[in-house]
């Protein structure tokens, strides 16, 4: 991915973000119906049909909502005959796990899929896309098409259950992290990443964070940096960031933007915009040595400074395709001969001491 693809893709994520922000606003299943079809055709470009559909009560028939086929509205009564004739075609929507989970990373491009409109109770309904027989869904759009219909079943639910009373703010920021989630998980499946590596890194920079006396948004806008820490490597060539061997003088140059590209991602992202530090800073060092910038100390934002001790340690003790995990005491003696070098002093002694209570020191 260039960086004018990663762009795209962040204007995308953009309007994916405003599309999840106007449907919290929605009162009626029509609307909401209508906004999330919209709000496809004007992310993802060429899809052919979207058919969404609403489960009657006690297991009844599908009340087909809303369908369009070649920019044409399809009639309620018609939407059988439609399935057929894609049916037809020998286009068969690839099911998507709710909220757009990919087991093992296994997830590969469809000309069609269905998506289960569910939440945390049930599922509600279905929403199937098609893309023309030229074209086919992406990951990354499979992933934008769940994060959609997540937030659509969400809000049809609390309209359903509560006559079309505003949803709260805690279901918006769900909505919010359901995103930040697929955006990980989507960058970790390009960059080819130690699996789990992004959830374990925003766990323990949390814990750490806690420690060091973080609350409240503090700690919401940190655990949202570490999930994105690497969002900018959307930006560098799979040339550079896939390769194998040692990368180049020249190739380490065109790395380090990825710090930079992080910022052009992520500011258009309004909610987003206290959460920058991680993407932009974890690359600075206590002793002035780092990228981008070449903050020293204190200078180095505080959540930057916590996740770069977190993340060391995660790829110290994790197996990469170019080397073996390394013990914990053989990690733990490496960072403690980086204290005032890479690190903070006093948050890696706090890190040390979470470390031993954890067990993990030994």
């Amino acid at each position: 991915m260039n960086l004018e693809q990663a762009r795209r893709y962040a204007a995308q994520m953009a309007a994916v973000s405003r599309a999840v922000h106007n449907m919290v606003t929605v009162s009626t299943c029509d609307e909401i119906c209508t906004m999330l079809a919209d709000s496809i055709n004007e992310i993802l470009p060429e899809v052919a049909a979207v058919i969404i559909g609403l489960y009657g009560q006690n297991d009844g028939p599908v009340n087909w909502t809303y369908a369009a086929y070649q920019g044409k509205n399809i009639p309620p009564d018609e939407v059988p005959n439609l399935l057929k004739e894609l049916a037809g075609k020998q286009t068969i929507p690839q099911q998507l796990e709710p909220a757009g989970v990919f087991s093992g990373g296994k997830a590969s491009p469809q000309p069609a899929v269905y998506v289960p409109l569910s939440t945390k109770e049930q599922i509600i309904g279905e929403l199937q896309a098609y893309r023309s027989s030229e074209r086919t869904f992406t990951i990354t759009e499979q992933e934008i098409l769940a994060i959609l219909a997540s937030t659509g079943a969400v809000v049809i639910q609390n309209i359903q259950l509560y006559d079309g009373l505003q949803k709260t703010n805690d279901e918006l920021v769900s909505a919010y992290d359901a995103t930040l989630e697929s955006l990980a998980r989507a960058l970790e499946l390009r960059d080819r990443e130690t699996e789990g590596h992004t959830r374990r890194v925003a766990e323990a920079s949390v814990r750490l964070g806690i420690r060091a006396g973080l609350q409240g948004d503090a700690l919401v806008n940190l655990r949202r940096g570490a999930q994105l820490h690497d969002i900018g490597k959307m930006g560098v060539p799979d040339g550079i960031l896939l390769k194998a061997h040692t990368l180049t003088k020249e190739e380490w140059v065109i790395m380090r933007r990825h710090t930079e590209y992080a910022m052009e991602i992520l500011q258009p992202i309004e909610y987003l915009k206290d959460a920058l530090d991680i993407p932009h800073y974890h690359h600075e060092r206590w002793d002035g040595t780092g990228y981008p910038v070449g903050l020293k100390g204190e200078e180095i934002p505080l959540a930057a400074r916590i996740f770069a001790i977190v993340d060391v340690w995660d790829a110290l003790t994790s197996d990469r395709p170019y080397r073996e995990a390394w013990s914990k005491r053989r990690a733990l003696r490496y960072m403690a001969h980086q204290s005032g070098k890479h690190f903070d002093p006093k948050l890696l002694k706090i890190f040390f001491e979470m470390m031993e209570e954890d067990g993990t020191a030994g």
